[in-house]
């Protein structure tokens, strides 16, 4: 693609100016401030919508300039095709409704193609389609020195890795001798899925961190364990014959227990005072029914009583419930009564209205047959509503309401008669009540002093036999307490000597514990230390594969650091005049400036390309190399008070 002409009017304190660039090279002279960063900013903006200098909020206004059109045109031969873009940047003023001046009210941008106006949307994408790549890329194709000193350090190294491609794995691996990797970067429980460097590397570094924090622990556990092994004194197999011993006279002597203390005589002394106890309480029962006996008419004239009484309160209980639900509905029939009588009244007093005999659209008089008609209807409308009330009215005659009444009254004087039929039957439940006799309690009767006293004195010699017994007992007991404080003790020392063998064992597996981790922490390292020298190979290769594209300047693309790791960086180098490799930053002016030259050059080989380049601050550099495409060199000369255009041929 080549620059043909530009048109700037009213253009960043450009009045108006038109360069012919013929599609060759072209050198613009010109002292500061007579306008050579101007015309890169248009040329920018025009393909990009934004300057060349990267100015916030960029705008092709003059300062202090209002109510202009601000344009820049540029026409374009694309592969022998003419294109000419375009684009009118002005204010808006606009006038509200009832006043008598315009306000501003903002910016706006005109966009057109072939003079041809379109959307912004489309002008992009014209731009994009005769430009061969993306908005994205179009500037650093175009600006001289942006790819270095625009594009950050990330998006550099994208990009380098894009034109130049990446290195394989297995060809660093083939070429370095790191074949074992394959096999360390496998995943487990696979056969053809594997890890990347970086994701084993992580992997690897925390297996790492938590393998060396087990091993710094595992000294610590296994002193601990030794501190709290147990000091025994005798053999296990002697304790264990002491103790089934001691388990043999336990059993021995509770058995002599139960012996001495099994009599018969305990037993049949038990039953006799069983058998009183049970005569007790047959004769007790027996006395009680005699009792009862006497009162077993006036028993059987209370429950019938009673009954009774409780059918009759429990029917008054339900008449006086009837009762208020027949109250409150009484209360609801004559409520709704009234409403309707007084919707019938209302109903009743509605007149014809003679106004509805005259046309509400026309003002006359409606004829007659629509006059009869439209009373037949208002007197019809009339007598269905009085038949509606009506209808509503039935269920709230003055006939139900007096039948309802009725039922209230009738219910009144049933439940009077009822309360005084209670009243006389309280009167008789307690009459009858008195009548009955009470008998001496049985505890105070001969017969149950005389079988109390019995047990009494079966009890008594009970006790003595139990004292005797309970000597027995203790005897027993006291030799079975020495015994059993033997086998605590045994026990005791056969515990300490299971807590060993456990100490022991714990020790034994936090050693073998100890030893598989720093092998397998061995193991980690190497696989570490395989991968960084893989990253270190591939970094070469990669640099080399990348640098062999350029003559005039090399890329560091890696740096060493302190801890042994690789950090990406994206730092040029360019070669002096001694032959040796300096920063970027540090190299003259010229040779920058053709270094940067033969990187766009690089980037229109890949992206298949042939911008033009605008190179700012020309005048720095006397010889110009390593470049194919259209150059617009903007060179400060003080002697030119006004620009000066020169093109270079073909």
């Amino acid at each position: 693609m080549k620059i043909l002409s530009l048109h700037l009017e009213n253009f960043r304190g450009i009045k108006e100016l038109d360069i012919e660039f013929a599609g060759h090279n072209t050198d613009i002279y010109g002292a500061n401030g007579t306008g050579k960063t101007t015309i890169a900013n248009a040329i920018c903006w025009l393909l990009l919508d934004r300057a060349a200098t990267d100015e916030k909020d960029f705008n092709p206004k003059t300062t202090g300039a209002h109510d202009l059109h601000h344009k820049a045109s540029m026409k374009l031969d694309c592969n022998g095709t003419i294109v000419t873009l375009a684009k009118d940047f002005y204010e808006i003023w606009t006038q509200k409704k009832g006043s008598a001046t315009k306000s501003f009210s903002g910016h706006t941008t005109d966009y057109y193609i072939n003079e041809v106006p379109s959307k912004q949307k489309e002008y992009d994408a014209m731009v994009e389609s005769i430009c061969g790549v993306d908005i994205d890329k179009i500037k650093m194709l175009t600006l001289h020195g942006y790819f270095i000193e625009g594009v950050k350090n990330d998006e550099r190294r994208r990009m380098l890795f894009e034109i130049c491609g990446d290195v394989s794995d297995d060809e660093v691996m083939d070429a370095n001798g790191l074949g074992e990797l394959r096999t360390i970067l496998k995943m487990p429980g696979t056969t053809d899925q594997t890890y990347s460097i970086a994701e084993y590397k992580k992997i690897a570094a925390a297996q790492k961190r938590r393998m060396n924090k087990e091993l710094e622990l595992i000294p610590a556990r296994i002193d601990e364990a030794s501190k709290l092994m147990p000091e025994v004194l005798d053999s296990e197999s002697v304790l264990r014959k002491q103790l089934t011993s001691l388990y043999k006279k336990q059993d021995d002597i509770s058995r002599r227990k139960q012996e001495a203390l099994a009599t018969d005589d305990d037993t049949m002394t038990a039953q006799q005072i069983n058998t009183l106890q049970l005569e007790l309480e047959r004769r007790k029962l027996e006395y009680l029914q005699e009792g009862n006996k006497a009162n077993e008419a006036a028993y059987a004239e209370l429950a019938e009583l009673k009954k009774k009484k409780s059918s009759l309160e429990s029917e008054n209980a339900s008449l006086i419930r009837k009762t208020e639900d027949s109250k409150k509905e009484i209360e609801r029939m004559e409520t709704m009564r009234e409403l309707l009588l007084s919707d019938y009244a209302k109903v009743q007093a509605e007149q014809w209205d003679e106004a509805n005999e005259i046309c509400p659209t026309c003002g006359q008089p409606l004829p007659a047959e629509r006059v009869e008609q439209l009373r037949e209807e208002f007197n019809l409308r009339k007598s269905q509503k009085k038949e509606e009330i009506n209808k509503r009215g039935q269920s709230c005659s003055a006939t139900k309401i007096q039948d309802l009444q009725s039922r209230i009254d009738a219910a009144d004087e049933q439940a009077k008669a009822n309360i005084e039929k209670v009243e006389q039957l309280t009167q008789e439940i307690d009459r009858i009540t008195a009548t009955i006799t009470t008998p001496v309690p049985f505890e105070s009767t001969e017969d149950y002093a005389s079988l109390q006293a019995q047990i009494q004195a079966l009890r008594d010699n009970q006790q003595t036999a139990d004292d005797k017994k309970a000597a027995i007992a203790k005897s027993f007991d006291e030799q079975l307490a020495g015994v059993s404080e033997t086998i605590r003790a045994v026990s005791k020392d056969l515990a300490q000597i299971d807590q060993a063998k456990e100490i022991k064992a714990r020790i034994h597996s936090l050693e073998e514990e100890q030893r598989q981790t720093a092998e397998t922490l061995e193991q980690v390292e190497y696989g570490i230390h395989l991968c960084e020298e893989f990253v270190r190979c591939k970094a070469a290769m990669v640099t080399d594969n990348i640098n062999s594209r350029f003559k005039t300047i090399h890329f560091k693309l890696f740096e060493d650091q302190i801890n042994g790791g690789l950090k990406e960086i994206c730092e040029p180098t360019i070669r002096n005049n001694d032959g040796q490799w300096v920063r970027y930053k540090s190299a003259n002016t010229a040779a920058k400036a053709n270094a940067e030259l033969e990187i766009i050059d690089v980037l229109n080989k890949h992206f298949e390309t042939d911008l033009p380049v605008v190179m700012d601050r020309a005048e720095s550099v006397s010889e110009v190399s390593g470049f194919s495409g259209q150059l617009i060199r903007l060179i400060v000369s003080p002697t030119d008070a006004v620009l000066r255009i020169e093109q270079k041929g073909e």
